[in-house]
């Protein structure tokens, strides 16, 4: 599932991706890039982890920037194709 990526000069990095209807969230990846060389402690992981109803549906990462405005967040996630039901 392709991920959506939001970057925040103010100290927040969000990414959230969903799978498609009635599918399930079963696990997720992060991945954040900079502008500039990143050294440790330019950012904290504030969440990582699945959102929405019970299955889940969504996966979502939020980063807390401390240095560097120009890091942005890339959330993937694995979604188990629930196929509807034949009448």
């Amino acid at each position: 599932m392709v991920a959506h990526l939001l970057s925040y000069p103010l100290g927040i990095a969000n990414s959230t991706v969903s799978c498609l209807p009635r599918d399930v969230a079963i696990s997720g990846e992060h991945n954040s890039t900079s502008l500039i060389i990143s050294r440790p402690g330019q950012y904290d992981i504030r969440y990582f982890w699945s959102l929405g109803p019970d299955p889940t549906t969504n996966w979502s990462t939020q980063l807390l920037v401390r240095i560097d405005p120009t890091i942005t967040v890339v959330t993937t996630v694995n979604c188990f194709d629930n196929l509807p039901l034949r009448p």
